[in-house]
């Protein structure tokens, strides 16, 4: 599956942002909010990401699968990590009295 380079995050880990890009970014942002966003309710986009959640958590949902490559892709090899332990991980660093 072939996804768009629309934003920052896309950029190769060499490229330098300059202001401007960073500017034109915000605008783009700032464009799609007004388009796609602003005319949907609160409760639709609630619902919405709680759908995609959800799915994200689904062993076999091709777009987790297109993300763990990618990401195991430009990151230095180490042991795998599931979802799972991350999420326990991190529920046991919330839980943990403050320092």
């Amino acid at each position: 599956m072939d996804l768009p380079n629309y934003f920052l995050a896309d950029l190769p880990l060499e490229a330098t942002l300059s202001p401007a890009m960073i500017a034109a970014a915000c605008e783009t942002l700032k464009r799609n909010r007004e388009k796609y966003l602003a005319p949907r309710k609160l409760e639709d986009i609630v619902s919405l990401l709680c759908e995609v959640a959800a799915g994200w958590l689904e062993p076999h949902n091709k777009f987790r699968r297109l993300a763990l490559e990618a990401a195991s892709e430009r990151r230095s090899p180490t042991r795998p990590v599931s979802i799972k332990q991350a999420s326990r991980r991190r529920n046991h660093r919330q839980n943990q009295p403050p320092r």
